[in-house]
């Protein structure tokens, strides 16, 4: 099994950071560490592996979490997220020069919190700095060894639960990769709103994207990568989808 995008947390505040390992955990990635303050974070970089860190930006008031990002930034080379209660314009101009590679705004909810993770790792990839803005993107990336692989949704033909994950089956690729969530909390939180009437779940453990479907034969919907079993439950919603007039 591939690993997960490990996530280090930083934030003073109980009640944020609290939700922040949960939702972290609930989308599949791992908090390889979580810490309230400042120099108790420093001391943990060196023995602590992580893929991306998130930050408050003002630690017991100040702005010192902007300080920290940018030794994230520069000596560890790992792409950060700050966050923040408000953004005015001095403080944009001073974050700025940590090089984030995305912002998020409380209160953080599963969806802004998943793609603020995507958009940082795009970002940080392409070598450029966040943009306040933050928009829904149509792919997000998967851990697989040391590289991360950006996957499309457009190419996705079906997601399967398999105990505590999610597979992933792809247009032309054979190689299958997994999410570590839940099948309903990448149904109502990550699936992207362009793509979310693409996505049809046809039972209990199975969603296929419509686009791959090439024919509804009694209770089979067929792709050319595999043929799917549709439940009696959700076959109304599946007919819906495919257009089908009864």
């Amino acid at each position: 099994m591939q690993p997960s995008i490990s996530v280090l947390v930083i934030e003073d505040e109980l009640i944020w950071a609290t939700q922040l390992n949960l939702s972290l955990e609930r989308l599949g990635f791992v908090v390889t560490g979580s810490f309230d303050a400042i120099d108790t974070a420093i001391a943990a970089l060196p023995k602590t592996e992580f893929d991306i860190a998130l930050l408050d930006i003002s630690i017991d008031g100040k702005n010192t979490g902007i300080e920290l990002g940018k030794i994230i930034r520069t000596v560890y080379n790992k792409p950060i997220i700050f966050i923040t209660g408000s953004l005015d314009k001095h403080t944009i101009d001073e974050a700025l020069m940590a090089q984030p590679s995305a912002y998020l705004t409380k209160p953080v909810n599963d969806t802004s919190l998943f793609v603020a993770v995507q958009q940082a790792l795009q970002n940080y990839s392409n070598n450029t700095v966040a943009n306040i803005e933050i928009n829904e993107p149509d792919y997000f990336f998967v851990k697989t060894g040391n590289r991360y692989k950006k996957i499309l949704w457009k190419e996705i033909v079906c997601l399967c639960a398999e105990h505590r994950y999610v597979s992933i089956i792809l247009n032309n690729e054979e190689t299958i990769y997994y999410l570590r969530s839940s099948l309903q909390k990448i149904l109502q939180s990550v699936i992207p709103i362009a793509y979310k009437k693409q996505f049809i779940q046809i039972n209990r453990s199975e969603v296929v994207n419509i686009a791959f479907a090439e024919e509804l034969a009694g209770s089979n919907i067929k792709t050319r990568h595999k043929q799917f079993d549709v439940s009696d439950s959700f076959m109304p919603e599946v007919k819906k989808a495919l257009n089908i007039i009864t």
